[in-house]
């Protein structure tokens, strides 16, 4: 489980990591909506989302193992970290 701290108002949980067929975001949002990208160690933006709940779960079986990036965007906040495909 990986926990992404946007200081008082936002706490993101990502899991399980490293993660088979589903990938679950908890805490995105508060008032406004979260844009989500999975991006290969190389860069491309493989698949992108919007998330406007606080929970969010991503079916990834498509994704071939590995590692890669997850980018979030909620408001003026950004985080970027890794997650590992089994």
């Amino acid at each position: 489980m990986v926990f992404i701290d946007f200081g008082k108002l936002i706490a993101i949980k990502l899991y399980p990591n490293p993660v088979k067929d589903v990938l679950t975001l908890e805490g995105l949002t508060v008032n406004s909506k979260a844009n989500i990208s999975i991006i290969s160690l190389q860069g491309s933006v493989l698949a992108k989302t919007t998330a406007t709940n606080s929970t969010y779960t991503w079916n990834i079986k498509q994704l071939p193992a590995g590692t890669y990036y997850i980018r979030i965007e909620a408001g003026k906040n950004v985080s970027t970290l890794k997650f590992v495909k089994e």
